[in-house]
């Protein structure tokens, strides 16, 4: 049995994949400590389930919400402290989408790909026509028209009604269940498990921004 737990994003996604069929439970807000244990508990009880009958428990590393991250992780740490037996999946989600991608549309050549961060920052990765990430990080507005007008590459967006308050054409990019399901099974099939949850993040927390911004500061 598969448990996928995506709170990288204002949309909480809790999926429940076993033999017998297929539970989803969303919320959108960003109110996920509060409410990820109780999505997960109503899901198992749906499929009149328990943890201890989970196999593989897979999680969003990011990038994404910081916040949501951490919590999307540490709640799959302690669930696999427990069960000790069940097998781990960090999701990498630019790979998620770049997998959807491929699967759906078919690209024949490389393509871009964003995710809001702030008003004025993108996560950014470039992708094969395979799938396979290039290259990810963090851009500015100005670096992503920048790159795309450069490039000349296709463009897609998840989440995103537009991209650069308008200036970038782009493809809007949902997911789909099936995606992240079809996902974690190829993640299984290859054996790619993780000993070790690490978050993405592609960029500093505020925290840590101010923190730089400081030290810099006193050494000038």
């Amino acid at each position: 049995m598969r448990l996928i737990i995506d709170t990288s994003s204002e949309n909480l996604k809790v999926i429940l994949k076993d033999k017998n069929g297929l539970f989803e439970n969303e919320q959108t807000n960003f109110k996920h400590l509060k409410v990820l244990l109780p999505e997960i508990d109503n899901i198992l009880t749906k499929a009149d389930k328990n943890l201890k009958d989970v196999n593989y428990f897979a999680v969003v590393l990011g990038p994404g919400s910081f916040t949501g991250v951490r919590i999307g992780v540490s709640t799959v740490k302690a669930f696999t402290c427990v069960y000790k037996k069940a097998k781990i999946i960090g999701i990498n989600m630019l790979e998620l989408i770049a997998f959807s991608i491929v699967k759906n549309l078919k690209p024949k050549q490389d393509f871009a790909i964003v995710i809001k961060s702030t008003s004025t920052k993108y996560y950014f990765a470039l992708a094969s026509s395979s799938g396979s990430l290039k290259e990810q990080k963090m851009f500015t507005t100005e670096e992503l028209i920048s790159f795309i007008n450069t490039k000349k590459l296709p463009l897609f967006a998840y989440n995103l009604s537009f991209v650069a308050n308008g200036e970038l054409s782009s493809s809007k990019i949902e997911l789909t269940v099936n995606d992240y399901i079809d996902f974690t099974e190829l993640k299984i099939t290859k054996e790619e498990f993780s000993k070790d949850l690490k978050p993405i993040y592609l960029a500093l927390s505020q925290a840590e921004e101010e923190l730089l911004k400081k030290e810099n500061k006193n050494n000038l």
